[in-house]
């Protein structure tokens, strides 16, 4: 028996597509907001939600700590548990005056932090700490300067702590916190479709046998 030419065309499409739909399933890197966020303390007229607000004034809005300096922290719920590659972070950057304009003040610039993956009630701890030193910036003519970005391995969870281990004020907080995350694009259409066409091109492999 033969297979018509139509069938080795479709059974080539089918095992291409199929491939494609293996590749899909490989892992890749977005950025996420956590949903929730509540601070150990807030000072007045700057919210734990400030740090993760989306607008377009996402970064020049902050978070700051309640005079509380070193120990402030930031509880962070996720909607589902993750994998997280990285954090994006923007300390505080209107420190000096108010909320909502960029200042660029480095009062309450936080140059020591760590992340901690907590159970759903922030009681118990699990697995180790990330900590990491952020450089002091040596101009501050932007929010661009406040930015810092630090890989994450090992860490996972819904529930994270961001705690503030040194800092020169205060006041410290953050103006945006954002983590980066592994996502696998679901391949469910293109494997349907390569199993589809697998079966005619078995349909025609029949009819012309």
């Amino acid at each position: 028996m033969t297979v018509s030419l139509v069938g080795r065309s479709l059974f080539g499409l089918a095992i291409a597509i199929g491939a494609g739909a293996m590749m899909a399933t490989s892992a890749q890197a977005s950025l996420i907001y956590p949903t929730s966020a509540t601070g150990s303390s807030s000072f007045g007229g700057y919210p734990d939600l400030d740090a993760i607000d989306t607008g377009a004034n996402k970064f020049i809005t902050d978070w700051a700590s309640g005079s509380q300096g070193a120990g402030s922290f930031l509880n962070l719920s996720f909607a589902a548990p993750e994998t997280f590659t990285s954090v994006f972070l923007t300390d505080r950057t209107t420190s000096g005056a108010g909320n909502g304009g960029f200042v660029g003040g480095l009062f309450d610039y936080t140059t020591r932090a760590s992340l901690q993956a907590y159970n759903s009630t922030f009681t118990t701890p699990i697995g180790a700490a990330v900590i990491f030193s952020k450089p002091v910036p040596g101009s501050t003519s932007s929010f661009t300067d406040f930015q810092f970005t630090q890989a994450l391995s090992g860490l996972s969870g819904q529930y994270l702590r961001y705690t503030v281990l040194a800092t020169n004020g205060v006041n410290p907080g953050l103006a945006d916190i954002e983590f980066g995350v592994t996502t696998v694009p679901e391949p469910m259409s293109l494997s349907v479709l390569g199993v589809g066409l697998l079966g005619l091109g078995f349909v025609r492999h029949r009819k012309h046998g």
